[in-house]
């Protein structure tokens, strides 16, 4: 065989060949090809929804984080001024407890005072009365006697109920 019908031999086989692949073929595979166009649009619309609802629930997360963002600061801020206020009441009962602490020891320093003194006088008072009894043993009739040692235990009740009445 010559150049040319050879040529035109494969030439007729191919002009054959895609005859009978249109005429037998093509529909399926054009139908394939279609159906696989569509489910490739589908499952990208499907695809693009998807990608939708994720933004959303992306910018749902976010404003919920947002959110909580603004619940902890103000959950915070409100536990500081607790704190604060907290502080502030410690502070004040412990300054009104030291006022009390101190007022009571004034107090008690003060009736102390008061109790030394009694005590001072009560020692010097007997040590006056033992002294002048011992220089006027004789000298006094027991009548004036009787009356110093009765005026010196009323000075001492006195006293005596002073130092009770401060306490």
């Amino acid at each position: 065989m010559s150049g040319f019908w050879r040529f035109l031999f494969e030439g007729v086989n191919l002009t054959l060949f895609l005859y009978l692949i249109h005429r037998y073929l093509w529909h399926r595979v054009k139908g394939y090809l279609d159906r696989r166009v569509t489910r490739m649009e589908e499952e990208q619309e499907e695809a693009e929804l998807e990608l939708e609802g994720v933004a959303a629930e992306l910018e749902e997360a976010r404003a919920l984080l947002t959110q909580a963002t603004s619940e902890a600061a103000e959950i915070v801020k409100s536990a500081r001024e607790e704190g604060k206020r907290i502080l502030e009441e410690i502070i004040h009962q412990a300054e009104e407890e030291a006022e009390n602490i101190l007022s009571s020891a004034e107090r008690r320093i003060e009736r102390m005072s008061l109790e030394a003194r009694v005590e001072l006088r009560t020692f010097f008072a007997e040590f006056v009365f033992r002294e002048t009894e011992r220089r006027l043993k004789g000298r006094l009739s027991p009548k004036e006697d009787r009356y110093l040692f009765s005026s010196f235990l009323n000075r001492m009740k006195e006293e005596r109920d002073v130092l009770k009445a401060a306490s």
